[in-house]
């Protein structure tokens, strides 16, 4: 496979990771729990494969995925206590998306977070 066959790739993988990510988010908010799951499954495998496990994306797709398992009675308070420590340390504690996760660790919410527009790091927006 060439440089430019890879590089391709990785866009596809990328837009399918934002499409899939849109899905979750909207599962996640309408209480489809399950299919949430399978959908914030599949972005953090592509996400952890192109950016990494401390990107500021893949943290925020663990939170949200640790949170939609904590809403089902499946939580894994250590899991959700060290991704809020490495947003900590890579995003800063007064950032709006590590202020969330601690906030919906605290009250136990089950809408899932969502980056708020026009922040870096932010994904462009993809049109269905």
């Amino acid at each position: 496979m060439t440089p430019a066959d890879r590089s391709a790739n990785a866009v596809r993988d990328d837009q399918r990771a934002v499409r899939a990510t849109l899905l979750a988010l909207c599962l996640h908010a309408q209480g489809r729990l399950e299919a949430a799951e399978h959908e914030y499954r599949q972005v953090l495998d592509v996400e952890l494969e192109l950016l990494g496990s401390r990107h500021p994306e893949t943290l925020l797709t663990r939170a949200n995925l640790l949170l939609l398992q904590s809403a089902c009675g499946r939580g894994d308070e250590a899991a959700l206590d060290e991704v809020y420590r490495q947003q900590c340390e890579v995003l800063g504690r007064e950032l709006h998306e590590t202020r969330a996760t601690r906030s919906r660790q605290t009250n136990r919410g089950t809408r899932p977070w969502r980056r708020r527009p026009g922040r870096p790091g932010d994904r462009p927006r993809v049109s269905a």
